[in-house]
């Protein structure tokens, strides 16, 4: 996400471009930023939604994230680089400074937290073109963003889904995460999210948290101590 005024940029990594991630990493950019943007512009993102001529369709969860925060969505016309420039350019600088080489990430959270670290330093620098500190520019930025709404938004998709025999249930075709024995071939309640895989007993409880697995090889999440029935 950049600032195009202050010529800066706040960076997040996700091993998935899914609207979970999407949201996840902007509430995390906008809490570190201590506002809002008034209007956001995006790529044709499959995780904000599409647009079809001046329609525009935003994904589910995108669109009660929008509503909880209150800006205004742009989303760029396909295969249109240039009205997005700034961002490209931006995305370029932090490939150099933060992924090359490429890192080692051992705990997700951790690296981002590190890297919003990183991206609130770079303030200290003088905009190439106006002369002026790029904290100077940004304290004009924030002025015009709208303010943080008292309580975060909770970045989840909850589907219900159905186990099979064994109490496992299936997202994304190929990866199954565990419940309990005793929710076998029942409907349960999932919280996805960018990074967890929560299902959720019926009177609103934590069953297990799963990490989220990414990708289209088959992987299967068992927590051991929810497997002996209760």
């Amino acid at each position: 996400m950049t600032f195009p005024y202050r010529n800066m940029g706040w960076v997040q990594a996700f091993r998935g471009e899914t609207a979970e991630c999407l949201v996840q990493g902007l509430q995390d950019r906008f809490q570190a930023c201590g506002g809002v943007p008034r209007r956001l512009v995006f790529d044709q993102a499959a995780g904000v939604g599409k647009r079809w001529g001046e329609t525009l369709r935003l994904t589910e969860l995108f669109a009660r994230f929008q509503a909880h925060y209150g800006f205004a969505v742009t989303l760029c016309n396909p295969y249109a680089g240039h009205e997005k420039g700034h961002v490209e350019h931006c995305i370029g600088t932090w490939r150099r400074h933060a992924f090359v080489p490429p890192p080692v990430i051992a705990d997700w959270a951790a690296f981002n937290a590190d890297l919003l670290q990183q991206s609130a330093a770079r303030q200290s620098r003088t905009h190439y073109k106006k002369g002026v500190p790029l904290a100077t520019l940004w304290a004009e930025d924030h002025a015009a963003c709208l303010a943080l709404p008292r309580a975060p938004f909770a970045p989840v998709r909850d589907p219900r889904v159905r186990t099979d025999g064994d109490g496992k249930f299936c997202l994304d075709g190929v990866h199954w995460y565990s419940t309990a024995p005793e929710y076998a071939g029942q409907e349960v309640l999932v919280a996805i999210g960018a990074q967890t895989v929560i299902p959720w007993t019926p009177t609103g409880r934590p069953i297990v948290t799963h990490v989220r697995q990414f990708g289209h090889t088959r992987t299967d999440s068992v927590d051991a101590r929810t497997t002996v029935p209760r």
